[in-house]
């Protein structure tokens, strides 16, 4: 008997996702050590705004990271930070899709899983180290091409184009800021 491959698609290290996360439950444990210490309610304030801010990046990553294996008749999403995984059948599949958004880097095209209930799985570029395959992987395995969401925007690539420079600007203010402290 014949084993079915199975398609992984391989998540890119996600490096900022972790600093970020490591960054603030920092910050909320120095909140929550200081306020032991001194007992003033400020470092309670500042504490608890850097878990809302944890618990936002944390789902935030946990949806942009996720891993996907075709293998057999089902598809499975593992998720990155909570551990927890989704089985769709390849039957329970209505077809992927292909929308267009702004991103850092300009129009990207976003790859989305839609199955037949519950909420479109969307799959990030920036993600993955192996993105280029997918859309040859769930052809390989039957699932169905729907179609492309274009933006209808006359104005997508001048958007596109002010996303691109307003990135690049202000990380260059940003660094001219820094600059200006040191040299007060």
């Amino acid at each position: 008997m014949k084993r079915d491959k199975k398609y992984k698609l391989k998540l890119s290290f996600p490096y900022e996702a972790i600093m970020a996360l490591l960054f603030f439950s920092f910050m909320v444990l120095v909140c929550l050590w200081q306020y032991s210490i001194k007992g003033e309610v400020e470092y309670l304030v500042i504490g608890s705004g850097g878990f809302i801010i944890l618990c936002f990046f944390g789902w935030l990553f946990n949806e942009n990271y996720k891993s996907l294996v075709i293998g057999g008749e089902a598809l499975t999403v593992k998720y990155w930070l909570w551990f927890n995984s989704i089985t769709i059948k390849k039957q329970d599949v209505k077809g992927y899709k292909i929308k267009e958004t702004y991103t850092r880097h300009g129009l990207d095209y976003h790859i989305i899983l839609v199955p037949l209930k519950g909420k479109e799985i969307t799959f990030i570029r920036d993600s993955y180290a192996n993105y280029e395959r997918l859309e040859f992987y769930f052809k390989k395995v039957g699932v169905h091409y729907i179609g492309t969401e274009n933006i209808n925007s006359p104005y997508k690539h001048v958007l596109a184009m002010i996303t691109i420079w307003g990135t690049a600007i202000s990380a260059m203010l940003f660094f001219l800021l820094q600059l200006f402290k040191l040299g007060k």
